[in-house]
């Protein structure tokens, strides 16, 4: 009944407007003999928008998804590739998903993973072509509602001298902490089933890291599917290696006794 049209704009190069410094496209509408066509009415109404939340906002397959896929990862922080259909996916994005403690205060989270090569055309820089991927972020957020508090995108990572990546999760008050180790911080933000999402965004066909070569796993879970055994076999790093993120939940005093003499350094 509705006709939806969307233009992501991810993230615009710097000194341009979050529309990248281009106007909205001009909608026209045509027949079959391409003769000028009644133009449809442009926007939502409230109606619609109402019917339309119960997808983000408490959705109950995502939160189902949560309480069955949660206990399997304990506290390790393990990546899989839910299904997102419905939740307006598109072909240019693939995403695997942790969940995360929904105790999260006085918990840290710290994955590393080999990052992709992409494009650096941020800055002004020119587009080369022959990148792993164009681009890559990572996203804290809750499965619930579907929120996102905070973000950290491929260029704003610092790598570590083996050439990882380490990104930490954890309470605003060790901001400075995990900075001055050279770490990258990320806020748990307020959340209801909290995760962290790892996207890629036109990965390249032959890349081995490519999240499209990890495959689905149902929205929930089958019945059939809900042991540990599946878990650990749809596990992503089986599928893409290095380039899975991994790593553990720790409480704030464990991960101080790691902050001293962390592995990757």
């Amino acid at each position: 009944e509705t006709l939806g049209l969307f233009l992501r704009v991810y993230r615009p190069d710097q000194g341009y407007d979050s529309l990248g410094g281009v106007a909205l496209p001009v909608i026209e509408a045509l027949k079959a003999d391409l003769s000028s066509g009644l133009s449809p009415e442009f926007g939502m109404d409230l109606e619609s928008i109402l019917s339309k939340l119960p997808m983000f906002l408490f959705n109950d397959e995502l939160i189902e998804t949560y309480d069955v896929t949660r206990p399997f990862v304990g506290t390790n922080v393990t990546f899989h590739r839910c299904s997102d259909a419905g939740l307006f996916p598109n072909a240019h994005n693939e995403y695997i998903i942790a969940t995360l403690p929904e105790n999260y205060t006085n918990k840290v989270a710290v994955v590393t993973f080999t990052p992709p090569t992409v494009e650096d055309t941020y800055t002004g820089g020119e587009f080369q072509g022959g990148t792993d991927v164009r681009y890559w972020s990572f996203c804290t957020g809750g499965l619930g509602e579907t929120g996102t508090p905070d973000c950290i995108c491929d260029d704003e990572v610092r790598k570590n001298p083996d050439g990882t990546a380490t990104i930490i999760i954890a309470p605003l008050s060790l901001k400075e902490s995990i900075e001055r180790k050279g770490f990258n911080f990320m806020r748990w933000g307020l959340v209801y089933k909290p995760v962290l999402v790892h996207r890629q965004m036109l990965a390249a066909t032959g890349f081995d890291g490519r999240i499209g070569n990890v495959p689905f796993i149902d929205r929930p879970p089958a019945p059939e599917d809900r042991n540990q055994a599946f878990f650990d076999e749809n596990a992503a790093p089986n599928f893409i290696g290095e380039y899975a993120p991994t790593g553990k939940i720790y409480s704030i005093l464990e991960f101080y006794t790691w902050l001293k003499t962390p592995p990757c350094n």
